[in-house]
């Protein structure tokens, strides 16, 4: 096990990536990640998540998606 990272990465992306056509209305492409260690996601991040989950629905059968969240829309 000492040859597994410490770390987790998680990367996203957001736009077009397609260059050869790009989109007018929504010229943008980003990239983003997030390199978080396991021993603070563990102890702090999931537990964190989770009690927000509980607080807002009351169960954390729920999954957040960054679209929802952005529009501010609740499928429920």
């Amino acid at each position: 096990m000492d040859d597994l990272s410490e770390f987790i990465v998680y990367a996203d992306e957001s736009g077009d990536h397609h260059l050869g056509k790009i989109d007018a209305q929504y010229p943008i492409f980003c990239l983003a990640l997030c390199i978080i260690n396991k021993k603070n996601y563990i102890n702090h991040i999931t537990p964190t998540i989770q009690q927000l989950k509980f607080d807002f629905w009351g169960h954390d059968n729920i999954i957040l998606h960054e679209r929802d969240i952005r529009k501010q829309e609740l499928d429920l």
